[in-house]
């Protein structure tokens, strides 16, 4: 079992405007915590735009969320 708290961030997204951020995701097995996904905007707070807790079964996920960018920092997992 892995344990513990991980992250992936894109660069910095120089872009204003509507995006769909897609990715897929896998939570199941014991100690499944939480999927939190957030823009970070230049030298601001991280604004959270998808949040999933818990299992969810034996299985790979699809996510789409829709969010607006204003010149990000970044995107992350």
């Amino acid at each position: 079992m892995v344990v513990g708290v991980y992250s992936l961030s894109t660069p910095g997204i120089r872009y204003i405007g509507p995006v769909c951020i897609r990715f897929t995701y896998h939570m199941y097995g014991d100690g499944v915590g939480s999927l939190l996904v957030y823009t970070r905007f230049h030298g601001g707070q991280a604004h959270p735009v998808f949040n999933q807790t818990g299992q969810l079964g034996d299985r790979w996920i699809e996510a789409a969320v829709d969010a607006v960018l204003i010149y990000a920092e970044s995107v992350s997992l």
